[in-house]
């Protein structure tokens, strides 16, 4: 769904239907603000899916980190937080993806001059592998950064329109300081109960999803009891 709902629903509440002045630019920066927020506590307490699957092809031999691939309009751009880490030979089936461990300190050279790479680290928001002898394919799992919202075209997490639409309301309104922020605590009020509403349902969810043993870590390891709101 596009933000262009919650831009009308926030003027809605702000009674400026017509945008006189809570245009859609003007909520757009507060819903921005909003939406980071939201995401980066969903993913706090477990309760995301912005997870990512990328494959790099040909890695040349000697690389070291993958800088170049995570810079600005790269694949790894998004890159938050890394998942899992697996390589292969150049060309290979999918068969021949063999996983790569996270260790604390990596080798310089991987001994025996083998092609393999044996570890990656991630420090500072970069991601070092011991360098291949030979060009590899490498396989990144791993959480996105949350997508900013800059235009009425752009999307955002299904479920939380109402959630997004108080949140941004409650912002508003404390920033104008209306009626000594009464209107600012009833929106936040509003945005909790909602924000538990959706909690709700995610965890529902993830609970009845089947898991395979051995496979990626499962993020609701515990039951959701009570929360602190992300603001």
């Amino acid at each position: 769904m596009s933000v262009d709902l919650i831009v009308r629903r926030v003027q809605v509440l702000m009674e400026d239907v017509a945008g006189l002045w809570c245009d859609a630019d003007y909520v757009l920066g507060k819903l921005a603000i909003c939406n980071e927020d939201l995401e980066s506590f969903l993913e706090a307490i477990g309760l995301t899916f912005e997870d990512a699957i990328v494959t790099l092809l040909n890695v040349p031999a000697g690389t070291t980190d993958l800088s170049a691939y995570q810079a600005e309009g790269q694949p790894l751009a998004q890159l938050m937080s890394m998942d899992k880490l697996e390589w292969r030979t150049v060309g290979a089936t999918d068969l021949g993806w063999q996983q790569v461990f996270r260790e604390d300190k990596l080798d310089d050279t991987v001994p025996g001059g083998a092609p393999s790479i044996t570890g990656y680290t991630f420090r500072l928001g970069l991601v070092q592998i011991t360098p291949p002898s030979i060009a590899v394919d490498l396989r990144v799992g791993f959480t996105m950064l949350p997508d900013a919202l800059v235009a009425d075209s752009d999307s955002y997490i299904k479920g939380m329109t109402n959630v997004l639409v108080y949140r941004t309301a409650e912002l508003i309104a404390t920033n104008r300081n209306v009626a000594k922020s009464t209107q600012a605590a009833f929106y936040a009020a509003k945005a909790m109960k909602a924000e538990d509403n959706v909690m709700a349902i995610l965890v529902k969810a993830e609970q009845q999803t089947p898991r395979r043993a051995g496979g990626r870590r499962t993020k609701f390891q515990t039951s959701f009891v009570g929360r602190t709101q992300f603001q």
